[in-house]
């Protein structure tokens, strides 16, 4: 099992450097950025939106990761505000995380091709609203295409398999897993609402506290060993400064 294990680890840590010798033959890298949590604070705006919306003495605790709906106790709860808030202007209007205009000014000067995948549906208004919301961000035309997925976290393998793309940036522990096992770099970027389970990741811990069935952590050692855990935007454009010249 050991030696299996090191194979495997072998093979990852091959093709990442495969893609980044590609990469420095024409000096542009192919980037897939998330969304929420790393390029927009949805977390936060999500509150607002509760806050304003539904119940203005509400305690809302969005610390942990996915907690941001665990305000509503029943699923038809959930699912009805969810349209609601995504199908609204608070959804075209969510402010961007600090650094990441900064972060992708640098990127896009430097000539690399920027991608944006996010998990937010396939509902057309919705997709109108996240458009508009990242054109006024971060302006027309700067990012090639907005690859949207079903609803979810943790769902972008399949994509991340045909996206031939040379590196990630996401806030997920999973994206991040996936897009390694993919022969990508990833950046794993720190927020608030995913602290405790990058502790986890660089810790070593097998298990999710506080997840159904304390959910087993699989492969998520690669991301501490070959990927790039940052504690924000300023910190992975710095670490990544050797690649992305």
């Amino acid at each position: 099992m050991f030696q299996k294990d090191c194979f495997l680890q072998s093979f990852y840590v091959l093709n990442i450097i495969v893609a980044i010798w590609l990469f420095q033959k024409d000096g542009i890298m192919k980037i897939l950025i998330d969304c929420d949590e790393t390029l927009l604070e949805n977390t936060a705006n999500i509150k607002k939106f509760y806050l304003e919306t539904i119940d203005a003495s509400a305690d809302i605790d969005c610390s942990k990761y996915c907690s941001r709906w665990a305000v509503w106790k029943r699923p038809e709860e959930w699912e009805k505000a969810l349209d609601v808030y995504t199908k609204s202007d608070y959804f075209s209007n969510i402010p961007p995380v600090t650094g990441a205009i900064e972060a992708v000014k640098k990127f896009k000067q430097a000539g690399h091709r920027l991608s944006i995948i996010t998990s937010c549906g396939q509902d057309r208004k919705v997709q109108e609203n996240r458009r508009k919301n990242i054109r006024d961000v971060f302006g027309e035309g700067v990012f090639e295409d907005i690859i949207f997925l079903p609803l979810g976290w943790g769902n972008k393998k399949e994509a991340l398999e045909v996206a031939r793309a040379d590196l990630l940036i996401d806030d997920s522990i999973h994206n991040c897993r996936d897009a390694l096992l993919c022969g990508m770099q990833a950046v794993l970027l720190r927020h608030p609402n995913n602290s405790y389970l990058v502790d986890n990741v660089l810790s070593g811990i097998s298990f999710v506290a506080g997840m159904p069935g304390q959910q087993k952590m699989d492969n998520f050692d690669i991301i501490r060993d070959i990927g790039i855990i940052a504690d924000n935007w300023p910190d992975a454009v710095a670490k990544l400064k050797d690649i992305l010249k």
